[in-house]
């Protein structure tokens, strides 16, 4: 992924995000984990939490993606049925 929207992210959004707005499905989901979270042996449990900081990290970064090529197509008014141009690549041109 292109390291700008990374590094917008992680110093626009993602400090601004608050966790008592999501939606009730979040809550339960993170209930439901905590309680499997104390099951797990201390290796797995940091295993496990790389593993979700790295989802978090790479979903929420490319959601950002999705919302500034939205916002930046509205405003071109390229949003009409065209075909992508290359001022708005895919997000699979820019994984990693």
């Amino acid at each position: 992924m292109n390291p700008f929207y990374e590094w917008l992210y992680e110093r626009y959004a993602e400090p601004r995000m608050d966790e008592i707005l999501l939606a009730p499905a979040y809550h339960t989901m993170k209930e439901a984990w905590l309680e499997v979270e104390k099951k797990l042996s201390p290796d797995d449990n940091l295993t496990a939490k790389d593993y979700i900081g790295s989802l978090k990290l790479n979903w929420g970064t490319l959601a950002f993606y999705y919302g500034i090529k939205a916002g930046l197509m509205l405003y071109a008014g390229l949003i009409d049925g065209q075909e992508e141009t290359d001022y708005f690549p895919s997000p699979r041109s820019l994984m990693i």
